[in-house]
């Protein structure tokens, strides 16, 4: 697993075999990257369930301004200090917590411009408890994008003033969330 692109492109990442975690496929990561665009320019970002943190890296790398990780699992928060330190990315560039999703969502004081949703497959709950939150919590702005990674047979989810696109890639999908203009 390697970073695909920008300061850190092709550099490799560490991952552990038998991790919970699912990394995502290098056609997906490039996908997202690719919808999302110039907007990854000073974004502040949120990966949200991190796993090796190979998508917010990838923001770092593409010129986020920040990028928020967390995951609760200590493996999984273990292996993306492992992939920072070993990157030597500056402290002011992320913030990287172990929180259950929902405190960490509570907890961030920021308004984001792109929010990566990837929580265990089939966990429908997670997706929509998080959108919930993020709305609640106020941290979207009214040009934030929501992208989230699901298992393709996932049901598709609906928050209020946004659109909503659809990708397929093999057995995942990719749901992009868009403000209604």
């Amino acid at each position: 697993m390697k970073v695909s692109s920008g300061i850190y492109g092709s550099r490799k990442l560490v991952s552990k075999e038998g991790l919970t975690t699912r990394p995502t496929l290098d056609k997906v990561k490039q996908a997202i990257f690719n919808i999302i665009g110039n907007s990854i320019i000073d974004a502040t970002f949120l990966d949200l369930f991190s796993g090796s943190g190979q998508i917010g890296i990838e923001a770092i790398s593409r010129s986020s301004k920040k990028v928020y990780f967390n995951d609760s699992n200590y493996e999984a928060y273990k292996i993306i200090q492992t992939n920072i330190n070993n990157l030597g990315i500056e402290k002011e560039k992320y913030e990287l917590t172990k929180k259950d999703y929902k405190k960490c969502l509570k907890e961030i004081n920021d308004k984001l411009d792109i929010i990566f949703l990837d929580p265990p497959y089939k966990k429908i709950e997670f997706y929509k408890e998080s959108l919930a939150l993020l709305k609640q919590c106020s941290l979207l702005k009214p040009s934030s994008i929501i992208i989230c990674e699901a298992n393709k047979d996932m049901e598709n989810i609906q928050i209020d003033g946004f659109n909503l696109k659809e990708y397929k890639y093999g057995n995942c999908k990719v749901l992009v969330f868009k403000p209604i203009s």
